[in-house]
């Protein structure tokens, strides 16, 4: 697979536009990488609806068919037990509990010590 480098601009709340450096076959990059992201699913843990709501935008305008969200670490526990994640997106600081206890019983749960997680503060 060819490797493609991506710029990203925003001109304004919503909007993110992209192309590809040195290419200018946008359509070509967003195919590839739809095809890298089709059986992607993720799970984006914060408090913050705006913030969860920004995240699951841009997962979606990069091709990522399941973005789940959850607003609260324990609601991200329940959701990972529940279901098979490849990635969870975890804010460090959550209002009942921190994010890195939260990462800390992930890792302790041998169900789900292969999900990757980005935590974020």
């Amino acid at each position: 697979m060819e490797k493609y480098a991506l710029i990203r601009w925003y001109k304004g709340p919503g909007d993110l536009r992209s192309v590809v450096a040195g290419r200018g076959n946008v359509e070509l990059y967003m195919t590839t990488l739809a095809a890298a992201y089709k059986d992607l699913k993720v799970l984006v843990i914060d408090d913050q609806d705006t913030f969860r709501l920004t995240i699951s935008i841009m997962l979606e305008y990069l091709g990522v068919p399941t973005i789940v969200e959850a607003d609260s670490g324990a609601t991200g526990l329940e959701r990972l037990r529940a279901e098979p994640y490849d990635l969870a997106i975890l804010d460090a600081e959550l209002p009942h509990e921190d994010g890195w206890d939260v990462l800390k019983e992930v890792r302790a749960d041998p169900d789900l010590a292969e999900v990757k997680v980005i935590v974020f503060m």
